[in-house]
């Protein structure tokens, strides 16, 4: 295949060498998706309600701190306020700041404290809070949230409130490169023997199907269930259904239920992030 100044050639049913390149643009803005969760459960407000805020390039910084988000209630318009910062330099950090003295002045008056949904949490069994959201390292797969340290906020010495420093690497080293000297190389290294098996006159399409099935075995978490990608370990309600309906379904039944019920919320409630 040639586009361009790009080609593709399957060497055989199982390698593919190309010479495509990532897209890169030096001055894409990003927008940050975010909600706080006690106890890592997706409890700060409704199903698709979360907090934004864009990370604008500037030349004279890569860090930024947000303001301070109250805990249940809505933050700053999000066409209000960006965060200036260098997208373009890898480690980009944002500090994201949380607001608990309510709940904890509602555990101080009376034990506990009632969440948007009527839910309670005793004060005895607060374990933390931690940031839910998008793009990586922030995830929306709240069934493995609490087990993520590096997604758990750290109380301030301002007694109640939170914060945790996460790093945007936006583009990736590897995106930087924009001249790739020779072809990359792919080679199937998976079993996909127990797959449906394809064939075609064009080597190439059969090759890309090989790799497609490769793709899909190593997107299989730990629990069963598909990940939206290699650096996006949550389990995405839009992707996995449009994926299920067009071909996991048969291809993978099993990691396609599992990935499903991940998406059903404990009082039997499909979660959607938007």
């Amino acid at each position: 295949m040639v586009q361009d100044n790009y080609t593709a050639i399957a060497l055989s049913d199982n390698e593919i060498a190309s010479t495509y390149q990532a897209a890169f643009q030096e001055s894409a803005e990003q927008q940050v998706l975010f909600k706080f969760a006690i106890n890592g459960e997706d409890n700060e407000g409704g199903y698709g309600r979360h907090n934004s805020l864009t990370l604008a390039p500037h030349s004279w910084s890569n860090r930024a701190i947000s303001p301070l988000y109250v805990f249940g209630q809505r933050g700053p318009d999000p066409k209000m306020f960006a965060v200036h910062t260098n997208l373009s330099e890898p480690g980009t950090e944002l500090v994201l700041r949380a607001d608990l003295r309510p709940i904890f002045e509602a555990f101080k008056m009376q034990g506990y404290v009632t969440l948007f949904n009527g839910s309670k949490i005793k004060k005895e069994d607060f374990k933390g809070v931690w940031v839910a959201g998008q793009p990586h390292p922030l995830t929306w797969d709240f069934s493995t949230l609490c087990s993520n340290k590096k997604l758990q906020l750290q109380e301030t010495e301002e007694s109640g409130i939170y914060e945790i420093k996460l790093h945007f690497d936006v583009h990736g080293e590897e995106k930087h490169t924009k001249v790739q000297k020779s072809p990359a190389i792919w080679k199937l290294q998976t079993d996909i023997s127990h797959f449906p098996q394809y064939s075609s006159p064009f080597r190439l399409a059969k090759a890309l199907y090989h790799m497609s099935l490769e793709e899909l075995v190593k997107c299989i978490r730990k629990d069963g269930a598909f990940m939206a990608g290699a650096e996006w370990d949550g389990v995405w309600t839009r992707d996995i259904s449009y994926s299920i309906i067009l071909a996991l379904a048969f291809l993978s039944p099993e990691a396609s239920k599992e990935s499903l019920m991940r998406k059903v919320s404990p009082d039997g409630i499909i979660i959607q992030v938007l």
